[in-house]
């Protein structure tokens, strides 16, 4: 009587080739959709980073700027010395420096690509939107009173 010790080669072979198929198939959706949690991740922390500067604003009793790049955005505290130029001069902390992760960019309809929170918490209104390299957005729009909404598609 002969006992089966193992694969053959030919079942082994057979086997490597279905794992290759259905990798191949599977690819391009794991890409995509690795794309679109970093723009989920990104709209998170943005809507978080800018409810923060809205509490910084109101807590401090100052002018929080939150000046936007096209991959990076950053707040800081005005001192009130200088509060109409919206520059942040040398003794004014930086309070979040954030870098998008990669492929994500963003753009803003913001004058000058900025905003400024005004100690009470209200905002000049707008919006920021969020694209990944497939060419998904997400929309982050401010209003007047400082209430931040995101449109999620």
């Amino acid at each position: 009587m002969k006992k089966n010790a193992g694969f053959t080669l030919y079942e082994l072979i057979i086997t490597m080739a279905v794992i290759s198929i259905l990798s191949a198939i599977a690819a391009p959706y794991f890409i995509r959709l690795s794309a679109d949690f970093k723009l989920n991740s990104a709209t998170r922390g943005m809507q978080s980073d800018l409810q923060a500067a809205r509490l910084f604003a109101i807590n401090k009793r100052r002018y929080a700027i939150i000046n936007f790049y096209k991959d990076s955005y950053t707040v800081f505290i005005d001192n009130g010395k200088d509060s109409g130029d919206w520059n942040q001069d040398a003794d004014e902390k930086t309070v979040i420096n954030r870098l998008l992760p990669a492929g994500i960019y963003l753009f803003s309809n913001f004058s000058k690509n900025r905003l400024r929170f005004h100690p009470t918490g209200t905002v000049s209104s707008g919006s920021i939107i969020l694209i990944n390299k497939n060419d998904k957005s997400k929309k982050i729009s401010m209003s007047r009173t400082g209430r931040i909404n995101v449109k999620w598609k």
